[in-house]
């Protein structure tokens, strides 16, 4: 895929789910990425997030961010969700996830299910 720096942001990092998670912690708990002004209006205003009509859940409002990489044979999927009662989930699928078009929508199920 090559150099993305100049095309796509944070698109084309390397990151485990383990390293996702880490970032969304230090995103959300402490202020070594974003100051705590910043971290307020880019969840509630969305900015990164995925429009809010679309992360509402049985459990509240949840921030969420998806990626995907990839055509044909090949392709990485990848979701970082903060769910409304600070958890926190991040997944990374080196395939399709059948019955699911994104991969948010597995995590979301995953948390709504483990409470019900």
């Amino acid at each position: 895929m090559g150099d993305w720096t100049l095309i796509a942001g944070g698109g084309g990092w390397h990151l485990s789910a383990r390293e996702l998670a880490a970032f969304l912690a230090n995103i959300t708990y402490n202020d070594d990425v974003l100051s705590p002004i910043a971290r307020a209006q880019m969840d509630e205003l969305a900015l990164g997030w995925r429009p809010l009509d679309q992360t509402t859940g049985q459990f509240g409002q949840y921030r969420a961010h998806a990626g995907s990489i990839g055509g044909g044979g090949g392709r990485v999927r990848t979701a970082i969700v903060k769910f409304s009662i600070q958890c926190e989930a991040a997944l990374v699928a080196n395939s399709a996830i059948a019955g699911f078009s994104a991969p948010v929508g597995l995590v979301t199920q995953a948390f709504e299910a483990a409470w019900t």
